[in-house]
């Protein structure tokens, strides 16, 4: 096994690549040490070692060299390793800092981590493993700071893309006081220091306030709000545009950033937009040709110009509501409408039908059609312009003849020649022109035959006939041909005009010119396109050469990589692809080779070293001969991003809605269910596929269905809606909930998000608060005594039965009186005085005490009055009880009070009794032998305090303390105090007293000077040896420092040794029983050190959930164990070994368990104790070893950590016992009693 061992550790690791050389400065007290450590930390490839001896030589290096990394011991001569980091911070160096150290060093790793260390590495064990975990830590520490800088970098940037951007951003709390803004405010006028620290209402015109509050409360929400506000500035009125998103830190919403744009401009567009329809409603009443507004499924004309009356001689109210039908002749009706109707209503872009129609007098005229739909208001309306071509035809029919003449004569002139009508479609052609251009060019546009335009062509002849008059005009123009080329043609325009001399046509000659000059102006505006495209094309496109070298680039390919274009020229694809290899994309190139394209995503690294993602689509071209390949490269960042970003958003959304302990689904606005969470499913009883078949109607059936339907209408869009409803889950149980409900965005649609929170509780608490009532009233009118309630300001405002027959006023007359009124003025001075005190001090005042009250008729009556303040009130109540009869008693009792003298004269302790006015009336044998004083010479009490404390300083502080403490709470405990006796001797006496119900005050006194000097004696004993302990503690702790220090130099040395030989060298088995016998000495030293500990701290108030973050700090790694501290807030009575305790329990975990992937920490609190559980998942522990594990000297280890454990708890007064099951992972329960014997707590919460 040991060769095994040593054969696998002189394997080195294979790195695929050099990384970076680390500088390590490694500081230490050990010389020897330090060179076993260098030697290790050097084998790695990735480390240059320096060491230094004590701090002040590590500052020297420090201040010469540059470090990536300190790797310091704590215990040093004249400065420690803390020192070192101390200096560092106060210097403002952050280079990472990882305390090097031995065990035992718990408190200075916490303090140290505290100081702003960022490891702490325990440096005693096998060196291994210490050197594997402290190379593993020194990389991560140093790429972290790199990565942290790297943070702070992009934070400047955003600083610096803040302050310059084009747009005003804002940032606000949630009170809208501005944080902070960008200098774009001085688009506005505005000076940044007039912003920040104002609140925005400040400059928001107060119309927009209501918007921009509710605003506000739907960013507290985590929710995107969009609006418009008008600012006054000191430029005018301006009114933005704001895009406000919450600012979340620490998962809780803080503030808000704010995006302001201005759209003056655009509000004053959408003013001259309405405008504009304004004027288009007078166009349409102007224009020539007639046109009619219809409803595109019923056929009921809606509206018509005064050209459309005109057209069909009826008027407007002759039109409008009636059937379009009413425009044709019955043979051009087909199903009730016309069928150019239908066929318009078929069609979704506009289009010219020929069609006919009938006016009022019979007469049918021909007209074209061009018709289209659209949407207004939820309905969809079909717009029709019917233009009279009546004359237009009768002229059409007198140039067929002509053309037919024409086409005799032109068959073979060579040249195109046709007809083109004043909506400028081709009459006719002659076979020339359409030989060039189609057989089908009759009805075409010129200009779509010609150009494939959709509007007229630039400079066109006939066009400049129609408007200008001319009779004569020519010019050039290029046309497409039916073989698919354009032709350069030259066009003679003339005028056709009917027998008044009016254009009615043109007629057009199309002479064909050189196919030459045609080519040229082809191939010249090829290259224009081609340019155009490749230029400034919003991605990158390169035209790369086998050797990745690109030929030719636009400015998109080197700008998205922040090169300029000669830098960009110098580089090859290798240079910025970070996912392939330069033999990976020359295989990519074959590929491409032989397959022709390929499209694929990867990375690419900017000038400043930023990583992008990238897709890339290439394809193989062939210029000159040579093949390339043309990389068309989009930047999808961004994009990813995204993407990224809505995963984690469903993510959170879905955690949310299922981590509710509520019901709760989302409805869409038809009332049905379309996702709901797990709560749901667990308490209605249903399954998820079974409610989402579902709606609320459903499920709250003492709801009619209307006034479900009525409450999905009218949610409110920015508040919450509540009302109750009563649930019936699947097996017929009814549950009462308070169901809260908000329209939120659902998979990009409006829904309702409802919680249904049960109320069984909360309605049972209402009818037992209501029958709580009912009783105090029964009681408060039926008890024996005369109740009333007293107001702070000394009214009365209730009173019962028996108070009426007391006092003899009635209900009415009492109102509005004070029970000042009802008192008698000699005790009326003590009970205010207690009115006042219980007001201001709670309970402190008496609560029962005799007073004469005074009736109606003025008779007075010896009363017991027991008064308590309401709670959480400053009102009391007061039950009185007349003990007029029982004062007659009292003579009695004094007779039974002289029997009992006799007991007092007797007893073995001191006893003085005295009047409420300082009057001694008792003072017993016991206490005149005690102070040596006669009790005639002591009178009053007064001459108590005189005789007994000489000292003016100490009677004074003696006497105010125990007066003050028996006229506020009627009682005195355990008060001490020191007596000077008749002889003068000094005396330590313990008194008790209390104030007795007659209004005298009795005091107990016990001499315990004999007890007070046995005490004393003993504390200078346990001081000794206190000090004694601490040396000991001293010499064992630096005992065991060098003693560790030396061993870890002969374990490392060990190492090394082992390294040298050969794998089956005899020697290696006794290197392997040296190893061992150092690593037992190590758990020896460190069960000596806790064990020494025990019951040396002064036990405290201890965080236990603190504790636990601060054990595991301690650890090397939790090799991804998830850990779960439900302790956060517990406090118990314990001190600094408690940490020590959950990291044994870690530890043990760690290494035994064998399956652990969970720990859990939470604690059970009972009636009169506490449990605090630790338990994981691991394989357990056997039933027959629950016991044993606890025993010195027993486990896999040295058998002391669960020992240990063990008696820290009993050192606290806990008990602990294994409480798992033995296959499904170890429990430990810590049972913690409530108080301990003094009767001082041992737990509690922080929260309370």
């Amino acid at each position: 096994m040991l060769k095994a061992t040593t054969k696998k550790l002189q394997k080195k690791p294979v790195k695929s690549k050099p990384e970076m050389s680390m500088r390590v400065l490694h500081v230490d007290d050990d010389e020897d040490f330090l060179k076993c450590s260098k030697r290790f930390l050097e084998m790695q490839d990735s480390f240059q070692v320096e060491t230094a001896l004590s701090v002040k030589e590590a500052l020297q290096k420090i201040r010469q060299k540059q470090y990536d990394v300190i790797v310091s011991d704590y215990q040093m001569p004249e400065a420690s390793g803390l020192d070192l980091l101390k200096q560092l911070k106060k210097g403002g160096n952050d280079i990472p800092f990882i305390l090097f150290t031995g065990k035992g060093r718990e408190e200075v790793a916490i303090e140290a981590l505290n100081l702003g260390a960022d490891q702490y590495v325990n440096k005693i064990g096998k060196p291994e493993v210490i050197y594997s975990e402290l190379t593993h830590i020194i990389k991560k520490v140093v790429k972290s700071k790199q990565a942290e800088k790297a943070l702070q970098k992009s934070e400047e940037n955003y600083r610096r893309l803040f302050e310059n951007a084009p747009a005003v951003i804002v940032t606000m709390d949630l009170k809208g006081n501005v944080t902070s803004i960008n200098k774009a405010a001085g688009q506005y006028g505005f000076k940044k220091d007039e912003f920040v620290g104002k609140n925005m209402r400040k400059f928001i015109l107060k119309r927009y306030w209501p918007t921009v509050l509710k605003d506000l409360v739907q960013i507290s929400r985590r929710k995107t709000v969009k609006s418009k506000i008008e600012i006054d500035t000191p430029k005018g009125n301006k009114i933005a545009k704001y895009n406000s998103s919450p600012i979340i830190i620490d998962n809780k919403v803080v503030g808000m950033q704010t995006i302001l744009t201005d759209i003056t401009e655009h509000e004053k567009l959408e003013r001259q937009l309405k405008e504009s329809e304004e004027k288009y409603r007078k166009q349409f009443e102007a224009a020539m040709d007639a046109i009619f507004l219809a409803d595109a499924e019923t056929g009921i004309l809606v509206d018509c110009n005064r050209a459309a009356t005109k057209l069909v001689g009826r008027k407007k109210s002759e039109l409008i509501g009636k059937h379009q039908r009413i425009l044709h002749p019955p043979e051009a009706i087909e199903d009730g409408f016309s069928i150019t109707f239908k066929q318009h209503r078929k069609e979704k872009e506009a289009h010219l039908l020929e069609d006919y129609i009938i006016t009022k007098d019979g007469k049918i005229r021909d007209v074209i059609i061009n018709a289209t739909t659209f949407e207004l208001d939820g309905k969809r309306l079909l717009l029709a312009t019917f233009r009279d071509v009546t004359n237009q035809k009768k002229v059409e029919e007198q140039l067929r003849r002509e053309r037919e003449t024409l086409e005799l004569i032109t068959s073979n002139i060579g040249a195109g020649l046709s007809i083109i009508s004043k909506d400028y479609k081709i009459l006719w052609a002659n076979k020339f022109l359409k030989n060039v251009c189609g057989e089908d060019v009759k009805g075409k546009t010129c200009y779509s035959i010609y150009n494939d335009l959709g509007v007229i062509c630039p400079g066109c002849g006939v066009k400049e006939i129609f408007e200008t008059g001319k009779n004569h005009v020519v010019h050039e123009q290029s046309v497409p041909g039916l073989d698919g080329k354009r032709h350069w043609i030259e066009i003679t325009a003339n005028p056709i005009r009917d027998e008044n001399g009016n254009i009615v046509a043109a007629s057009e000659l199309s002479v064909f010119l050189d196919e030459r000059k045609q080519m040229e102006d082809e191939l010249r505006a090829a290259e224009n396109r081609y340019h155009a495209i490749f230029d400034k094309a919003p991605l990158g496109i390169l035209i790369v050469d086998s050797t990745g070298i690109a030929v030719e680039f636009n400015e998109e390919a080197h700008r998205q990589l922040g090169y300029s274009r000669e830098e960009f020229r110098k580089l090859t694809v290798a240079d910025y692809e970070v996912v392939e290899s330069a033999e990976e994309i020359k295989a990519r190139m074959k590929k491409v080779l032989k397959t022709g394209k390929d499209r694929f995503e990867t990375k690419h690294r900017t000038k400043t070293g930023e990583i992008r993602d990238v897709v890339n689509i290439v394809q193989l071209i062939e210029l000159s001969g040579k093949k390339f390949f043309q990389v068309i490269t989009q930047d999808i960042t961004e994009r990813k991003r995204a993407e990224e970003a809505l995963k984690e958003s469903e993510e959170k959304y879905r955690e949310l809605l299922n981590g509710m302990n509520d019901t709760a689904w989302v409805i869409d606005l038809d009332g049905n269910f379309i996702d709901v969470n797990d709560a749901a499913v667990n308490v209605l009883g249903y399954s998820r596929e079974e409610l989402l078949s579902m709606g609320p109607k459903d499920l709250s059936k003492n709801l009619p269905e209307a006034e479900v339907k009525a409450l999905i209408d009218n949610m409110p869009k920015d508040e919450i809606q509540v009302f109750e409803a009563i649930h019936f889950t699947k097996d017929g149980k009814q549950i009462p909930v308070e169901i809260s409900s908000s329209l939120v965005t659902y998979k990009g649609k409006q829904a309702i998000l409802s919680i249904a929170r049960d109320i069984a509780e909360r309605k049972k608490a209402r009818e037992q608060l209501r029958q709580s009532e009912e009783r105090y009233r029964t009681v408060f009118e039926n008890t024996g005594t005369a109740m009333c309630i007293l107001e702070e300001d000394k009214t009365i405002s209730m009173i019962n039965r028996r108070f009426q027959e007391l006092s003899g006023y009635s209900p009415r007359e009492v109102e509005g009186k004070k029970w000042t009124e009802f008192v008698t003025k000699d005790h009326l001075e003590r009970m205010q005085r207690y009115h006042e005190i219980r007001r201001k001090r709670g309970r402190k005042a008496p609560t029962s005490y005799s007073f004469n009250f005074v009736d109606k008729k003025g008779q007075i009556r010896n009363c017991m009055i027991t008064v308590n303040l309401i709670p959480r009130t400053k009102k009391s109540v007061a039950s009185i009880l007349d003990i007029t009869e029982s004062k007659k008693a009292a003579k009695a009792l004094w007779a039974a009070e002289k029997k009992y003298r006799k007991t007092i004269l007797s007893a073995n302790v001191g006893i003085i009794g005295y009047s409420p006015e300082g009057k001694v009336k008792v003072l017993n044998p016991k206490m005149e032998q005690m102070t040596g004083f006669k009790g005639s010479e002591i009178p009053t009490l007064q001459d108590w305090f005189e005789k007994l404390y000489p000292n003016e300083e100490e009677k004074l502080k003696i006497r105010d303390k125990w007066l003050k403490k028996m006229s506020e709470e009627g009682e005195v405990k355990e008060g001490h105090a020191i007596i000077t006796t008749k002889d003068g001797k000094r005396r330590n006496f313990l008194f008790n007293g209390v104030r007795l119900e007659s209004g005298d005050s009795i005091a107990f006194a016990e001499d315990i000077t004999e007890r007070k000097e046995a005490e004393e004696k003993l504390n200078e004993i346990m001081n000794e040896l206190v000090t004694i302990n601490e040396k000991l503690g001293v010499v064992g702790r630096l005992t065991r420092h060098d003693a560790r220090n030396k061993l870890s130099i002969i374990a490392n040395n060990l190492y090394l040794a082992k390294q040298k030989l050969a794998t089956n060298h005899s020697a290696l088995e006794f290197l392997g029983d040296i190893e061992s016998a150092i690593d037992q000495m190590e758990k020896i030293f460190d069960f000596a050190r806790n064990y020494e500990m025990l019951g040396v701290e002064e036990l405290s108030y201890m965080d236990v959930g603190k504790t636990v973050e601060e054990a595991i700090m301690l650890l090397s790694g939790m090799n991804g164990v998830m850990l779960v501290n439900k302790c956060k807030g517990l406090v118990v009575m314990a001190d600094s070994l408690l940490r020590q305790l959950f990291y044994n329990l870690i530890d043990d975990t760690l290494k035994h368990g064998e399956k652990v992937s969970q720990i859990r920490v939470y604690y059970e609190e009972g009636e009169d104790q506490l449990k605090l559980v630790y338990e994981d998942d691991g394989v357990g522990i056997p039933e027959d070893e629950k016991e044993k594990i606890f025993g010195e000297g027993y486990g896999k280890g040295t058998g002391y950590g669960l020992y240990l454990i063990k008696k820290i708890c009993e050192a606290y007064g806990w008990t602990i016992r294994e409480t798992g099951e033995h296959g499904k992972g170890a429990q430990f329960t810590m049972t913690i009693p409530k108080t301990v014997k003094n009767g001082k707590l041992t737990y509690c919460f922080d929260n309370k």
